[in-house]
């Protein structure tokens, strides 16, 4: 697992050195993204004492227009950082949106959010955070693992989303981290025929 997250972060970094960050645009069930996302590091938390919870607004819409792999790729960095530097307490993954209907299309401005209480970010340190191969402390990568690339990649992904990340911050309290995603509104994909019935109608 650890080699894998080496290998896929080196990738998507070279990727967005060249400028080819590959970022998709279709349907995809956001609400089902967000809660399978917090799911797969749902056993990484239960390691710890850790309250791990999950709040989805009612304003969030179903479907929206947008890269779900990437978003996943997002929530997953942000949450996994969490976990690391946080040894006890809590963990929160929150989101809501903004929609706007006047709009043609219709746009929604998803907002969320990672909150934990963990060792959180000295002051000084804090412009470093996005940096490539950059770790806040030298001993981080000794005590915690990583490569000092995920929090760069995630920051690229949001950009390349058209949205925005930034974050707050303070040593002993832990650290909330904000992402704002422009996305169009849709309605569910027709559901596929399956390829049987393809043939007997193309007959």
């Amino acid at each position: 697992e650890h080699l894998l997250t080496i290998i896929n972060d080196l990738l998507d970094h070279s990727q967005m050195e060249a400028g080819r960050l590959q970022v998709v645009k279709e349907p995809f069930n956001l609400p089902e993204t967000i809660h399978s996302s917090f799911q797969l590091l749902k056993r990484r938390a239960e390691t710890k004492p850790l309250h791990y919870t999950l709040n989805i607004d009612a304003s969030v819409p179903e479907w929206v227009m947008g890269d779900g792999h990437r978003l996943t790729q997002i929530l997953v960095n942000l949450l996994g950082n969490a976990i690391k530097f946080t040894e006890r307490g809590e963990i929160e993954l929150r989101c809501s949106a903004e929609t706007t209907s006047s709009a043609d299309p219709a746009m929604a401005l998803i907002h969320l959010e990672v909150r934990d209480t963990g060792m959180g970010i000295p002051a000084d340190r804090q412009h470093r955070v996005f940096q490539n191969f950059s770790q806040v402390d030298h001993t981080i990568a000794s005590r915690f693992g990583g490569n000092g690339l995920g929090l760069s990649i995630t920051h690229g992904l949001v950009r390349a989303m058209g949205g925005d990340i930034h974050f707050t911050s303070q040593v002993g309290q832990g650290s909330y981290f904000f992402v704002d995603l422009p996305c169009e509104l849709t309605q569910a994909p027709a559901p596929r025929l399956p390829v049987d019935e393809l043939t007997q109608s193309a007959q």
